[in-house]
């Protein structure tokens, strides 16, 4: 040990620096993964302005044509744009679009439970 710490000092400290970032962040993982459980239900969250309509689609399980009606998208429209920018393309406040869908979303998920 006492030769590689003379000829390639160095390398030694950069391996140092490496296990001892690897073993931090191991350990702050593994103090995060009982609260992962938290997070998981995304369903039980409002819709917010920052979703898009495909986020939307996915996390509460309702049709796209649902939200096709609710938001009047254009035929060409950005996969990736958000709720607050449909509304802003539509002059009208993202809150309110956001309980507009939301309002949607829980017609259409009852409906399709019964």
């Amino acid at each position: 040990m006492k030769h590689l710490w003379q000829t390639h000092r160095w390398l030694v400290l950069a391996f140092l620096v490496a296990a001892s970032l690897s073993m931090f962040f191991g350990i702050r993982a593994a103090l995060f993964v009982p609260r992962w459980h938290l997070h998981l239900d995304y369903a039980a969250q409002p819709v917010q302005p920052w979703m898009t309509p495909k986020l939307i689609v996915k996390t509460y399980g309702v049709p796209p044509e649902v939200l096709e009606q609710v938001l009047g998208l254009p035929e060409k429209f950005h996969p990736r744009q958000t709720l607050a920018e449909i509304a802003a393309d539509q002059g009208i406040d993202s809150a309110a679009l956001a309980a507009r869908v939301e309002a949607a979303v829980r017609a259409a998920r009852g409906h399709l439970q019964q």
